[in-house]
């Protein structure tokens, strides 16, 4: 369920969002970052605004898992994208409040030092 805080940072944010469809991703990117986390009714909210069937917004959504986690969580990489070297395992770790760092990854878990 959308809050009424979250409502009337959405009104006030649509006006400002482009309507082409090629920016869509742009669009639901910058409703995480403003209003929070995409859930069912900010996406439909979006599409309605766009003019885009609610379905491909939903679509998009889904397949970009991280839109519907909060800004404030804490994100651990352990993908082979991540790995720096051929010879260790690495984990990328990013949040909002720091940069993103590279911290040894051993038996499936990290250590996060501030």
């Amino acid at each position: 369920m959308i809050s009424a805080i979250d409502i009337l940072r959405l009104t006030e944010l649509l006006p400002e969002l482009p309507k082409e469809r090629t920016r869509l991703l742009d669009n639901l990117g910058r409703v995480r970052r403003e209003v929070g986390p995409l859930t069912p009714e900010l996406s439909d909210a979006l599409a309605d605004h766009m003019n885009i069937r609610r379905g491909e917004v939903h679509e998009v959504v889904s397949f970009y898992s991280f839109l519907r986690v909060p800004m404030s969580a804490v994100r651990v990489c352990i993908g082979p994208v991540c790995v720096p070297s051929q010879t260790s395992s690495w984990a990328t770790v990013s949040s909002p409040a720091t940069a993103p760092r590279i911290v040894p990854w051993t038996s499936g878990s990290a250590t996060f030092q501030p």
